[in-house]
């Protein structure tokens, strides 16, 4: 089973060469070390908490989003695990614009996943 920061790793690499890497002012790379914070390894835990601590601007988020993206793929990779999202104000309502807490909003997003193994399963 891949490490899940081994996925991000490669989702990162894959996206780095991406037209999207000209138009950021933050690479992936340095989003990741900046912002992410990955408790592992997977197989010790019934849990993996991924803490995005996002701060910056909207393009910023959407990096970061990216790496939560990754996860999601993670999981889908490897049946068996279970997760919940939590938050604190939806993506869309970030993106959209014309919002009075946008600028709250996008000085501190947190994005939660966690991983649990379910009953039954070596996971």
């Amino acid at each position: 089973m891949k490490k899940l920061n081994d996925c991000i790793d490669s989702y990162l690499d894959y996206t780095n060469n991406r037209d999207l890497k000209a138009s950021t002012p933050v690479g992936y790379q340095h989003m990741k070390e900046k912002y992410t914070t990955l408790q592992l390894p997977f197989a010790d835990q019934k849990r993996v908490d991924i803490d995005i601590r996002y701060n910056g601007s909207v393009t910023e988020f959407i990096e970061c989003y990216k790496t939560y993206a990754a996860a999601i793929n993670f999981m889908k990779d490897n049946p068996g695990t279970s997760y919940f999202m939590d938050f604190q104000k939806s993506i869309m309502t970030i993106l959209g614009g014309g919002d009075p807490d946008v600028t709250m909003v996008t000085s501190w997003m947190p994005i939660f996943i966690r991983f649990a193994r379910k009953p039954g399963t070596n996971l």
